[in-house]
């Protein structure tokens, strides 16, 4: 045993044989039935019982669902990369594009190069040094929970 022998699962005790002459519950017909004794009518009933079973079975709408969206998305984006991300010119060409997606590829290129660029704007530069001499004018400390000197 063990300190985490509660963890362990229990083997489940081992199944008695099934007695068919005691089932409380017994068949009231035959299955599968014997087509060779069945007439034409009663054998395509029991095909299209079958068939609509196995429809029933087989039908799962909401994985079906989620399947064709994430197909769809896959497509998209395969053709969104294509369109607006992909380098058609040739490797490292800066040329401006032209065409259906020209300007919104442009405009993608430039948004995006300004995310990851490491300088920043001369507007914003400005703020911050706008801010820094408006705390320097009020001597604002930088912690309100400070007592004033």
């Amino acid at each position: 045993m063990g300190i985490f022998s509660w963890l362990a699962r229990k083997k489940p005790p081992p199944l008695k044989p099934f007695d068919f002459s005691k089932n409380r519950f017994p068949a009231h017909t035959r299955w599968p039935p014997s087509f060779t004794t069945l007439s034409r009518i009663e054998q395509f009933h029991f095909e299209r019982k079958f068939r609509r079973r196995s429809k029933l079975k087989w039908r799962r709408p909401i994985w079906n669902r989620n399947l064709q969206m994430l197909q769809w998305f896959m497509v998209l984006s395969v053709l969104g990369y294509g369109a607006f991300f992909l380098d058609w010119q040739g490797e490292g060409s800066e040329q401006v594009m032209s065409g259906p997606f020209g300007t919104l590829r442009n405009w993608i290129q430039t948004a995006a190069g300004s995310i990851w660029a490491a300088s920043s704007t001369q507007k914003s530069r400005e703020h911050v040094e706008y801010v820094q001499h408006k705390l320097e004018e009020n001597e604002i400390p930088k912690r309100r929970s400070a007592p004033p000197v």
